[in-house]
């Protein structure tokens, strides 16, 4: 199957690679490509070499890239002449739809000239600039209307009104990563656009600076939005959700099935309020990264029937570091049973010696359900399947959604 061999990623480019590369590329046959070249950082002559041979190879197959993503990381102007020889003419790409290029400490009007030809291609839809080339401003021949993914950096040189103005020729946009930095209230702008993203399903917002994104959000609508990802490092005291987040989801009329909120300096009180409200009643996956939790938010989470089902459709439930009474955590899973499938918290021995025996008796049955420990010492996540002695180690990002 031509397939299996259609995504190829080179780290650390050397010539006892490219005898590989030639055979991945052969059996790929004519299907579109997926294409990385990664090199280290300041690559010696060796890399150098090796990198400008595997591009070599690339580049004799760009009529079948799909997606690219170089990172070029020499410091060296003259390492990367040969390379930027090599792209200097680019051949026809008329499949290529997905550009990440890192070429920092190039010319840049070498690099610019690159992404010009990039942009002006009909089929690309996913565009990330490295942080050089953002720094110098947002370039004029950016195709914004035929994008369906960006990564959007913080731009303070540009307007609120001009930010704007981009998203409003963006409305072919699925996913939107975006940097803003707030400014004080006394400076913000009057704005008059009002902007709706008809296909944005997922929204990833990082908010630093004095203020939370209130003033800017109130111009949006995202009708098709599913999912959220927050980031909050501005510096005002609370609301930090209601005020904003919640106006944003009854204006928009969306169901929101997933929300991932990083924020220390968070509430408990509020981010309860927020999460008895309608708007969140469709979650299925809630990831939050607080200071810490306590009995309130356990009991929050704890079903209660008598009184009314909270996030009845929740599956995938990430906890913060905890102050919880014993038997909290039994609580929470019990009463989800069988909706929540996998629940993920720091390692705690404590805990675990509380409530593990008595959620593996509730499980003895084989319920489908994953108990998640993040390990805090290496950076890695234990997963355990209750009634299982076995502990299996996996990767911390797998799990990020």
């Amino acid at each position: 199957m031509p397939t299996l061999w259609s995504s190829i990623a080179v780290a650390k480019p050397r010539i006892s690679q490219l005898a590989t590369i030639m055979v991945w590329l052969e059996r790929a046959s004519e299907c579109p490509l997926s294409l990385s070249l990664f090199q280290s950082y300041m690559p010696n002559p060796a890399e150098q070499g090796a990198t400008s041979q595997v591009l070599a190879l690339f580049l004799t197959r760009a009529h079948l890239w799909r997606h690219i993503e170089f990172n070029f990381k020499s410091f060296r102007a003259s390492d990367n002449a040969l390379s930027q020889a090599q792209l200097s003419n680019l051949p026809a790409t008329p499949m290529l739809e997905s550009v990440y290029l890192e070429m920092s400490n190039w010319d840049a009007t070498f690099v610019d000239r690159v992404w010009h030809s990039i942009h002006a291609l009909p089929t690309v839809r996913r565009i990330h600039w490295d942080s050089d080339y953002e720094c110098r401003g947002i370039p004029a021949h950016t195709p914004w209307s035929q994008l369906t993914h960006l990564t959007f950096p913080s731009s303070p040189n540009l307007s609120q009104n001009q930010l704007l103005e981009i998203l409003r020729e963006c409305h072919q946009l699925v996913e939107l990563d975006w940097d803003i930095t707030m400014c004080s209230e006394s400076s913000i702008q009057t704005l008059f656009l009002r902007v709706t993203l008809p296909t944005l399903r997922v929204l990833r917002l990082h908010v630093n600076g004095m203020n939370n994104p209130g003033p800017f959000t109130e111009h949006l609508s995202l009708p098709s939005l599913t999912s959220i990802s927050i980031l909050q490092h501005f510096r005002s005291p609370a609301p930090r959700l209601i005020g904003w987040l919640k106006d944003l989801l009854v204006r928009s009329a969306c169901r929101l099935e997933a929300l991932s909120l990083t924020d220390w300096m968070l509430g408990e009180d509020e981010l309860i309020e927020f999460l008895a409200s309608p708007e969140t009643q469709h979650l299925v996956k809630l990831s939050l990264m607080l200071r810490k939790i306590t009995d309130r938010m356990a009991k929050f989470l704890t079903v209660d029937k008598e009184t009314g089902v909270l996030l009845p459709n929740l599956q995938v439930l990430f906890l913060p570091d905890y102050e919880i009474s014993e038997g909290s955590l039994f609580s929470i899973i019990a009463s989800r049973l069988p909706v929540l499938k996998t629940i993920r918290i720091p390692n705690s021995d404590m805990l675990l010696a509380r409530d593990l025996p008595a959620l593996r008796i509730l499980l003895s049955t084989g319920c489908d359900f994953h108990l998640l420990l993040e390990d805090q010492i290496d950076g890695k996540l234990v997963e355990r399947r209750l009634g299982s002695k076995v502990l299996t180690r996996l990767d911390y990002y797998s799990f990020q959604f």
